[in-house]
């Protein structure tokens, strides 16, 4: 999966990606995560050390950092925006990488981002604890240091516990809209 790839078909791309995932989980781990909604994917993220995503060297703001994972991409299905699912795919990356004893995460994010690309949009990413650590006008460069993410496990619990809310029952969605800012004024 890198700038030499040129794939011909959906089907051959599919083929590729499948080799490429293949080939990083033999030799780092799994390099991502999709999250589903009765069965429905609702989000999904791609993340591994930069050697292994050579689309890292080509973005103005590199190199990363030695002691960090490339967070690739991030996203969430349409339907399933506004509902936290960003968050609860930070979380869980945060957690997987802890396990593996990875210091910290960086992404290009993107300062005008629009919709369906790569690039992860900056303003959730500094809600979410990342900072810049290396300027460009469209896509910087920045990082989050996994202790920050313990802080996500405590303040996480403590929600649960003030709130006890009941588990829905079978057929019913796992997760509710969260109205927009918008939408509270």
């Amino acid at each position: 999966m890198g700038h030499k790839a040129l794939p011909r078909s959906s089907d051959e791309a599919g083929l590729q990606k499948e080799a490429w995932l293949s080939s990083v989980a033999l030799e780092w781990g799994p390099a991502g995560q999709v999250l589903l909604v009765d069965g429905e994917p609702a989000g999904w993220s791609l993340y591994a050390p930069a050697r292994f995503l050579e689309q890292a060297g080509t973005q103005a703001a590199r190199p990363v950092s030695r002691d960090a994972v490339l967070l690739a991409t991030l996203a969430v299905a349409p339907r399933f925006e506004g509902q936290g699912i960003g968050r609860v795919l930070l979380q869980s990356m945060a957690r997987d990488l802890i396990k593996r004893k990875v210091r910290a995460v960086e992404v290009f994010a993107d300062r005008v981002w629009s919709g369906r690309d790569c690039h992860v949009p900056i303003a959730f990413l500094e809600a979410s604890g990342f900072q810049v650590v290396r300027e460009h006008p469209r896509y910087p460069l920045l990082r989050m240091d996994l202790r920050t993410a313990l802080r996500w496990k405590d303040a996480r619990e403590a929600a649960r516990e003030a709130l006890r809310v009941p588990v829905p029952a079978p057929g019913q969605p796992v997760l509710r809209p969260v109205p927009s800012i918008r939408e509270r004024s």
